[in-house]
């Protein structure tokens, strides 16, 4: 009925009570039951990232570069990746 009246631009008064019970038409699962399966898809989502992110960083060097490097910061960097060849 909150939505008809709205819909005709009739004047209605709202209450919580009415929002929760529009809200419920659309939702299929206990509210429990969806805030559940949406926190286990994060978390999956997080061990799977973590996972490629330790992945990558075995296998990706990243050196400092900026416009500012100084001549003393860019020998110590060839220097120090020198050391792994």
């Amino acid at each position: 009925q909150l939505i008809s009246d709205l819909k005709k631009n009739q004047t209605t008064s709202l209450d919580i009570t009415d929002v929760v019970s529009e809200c419920e038409i659309y939702l299929t699962e206990p509210i429990s039951k969806i805030l559940k399966e949406t926190a286990e898809k994060r978390e999956a989502k997080l061990s799977t990232s973590k996972s490629i992110q330790e992945k990558v960083a075995k296998e990706i060097v990243t050196l400092p570069t900026h416009p500012n490097i100084t001549k003393r910061d860019l020998d110590k960097i060839i220097k120090t990746v020198n050391k792994f060849s």
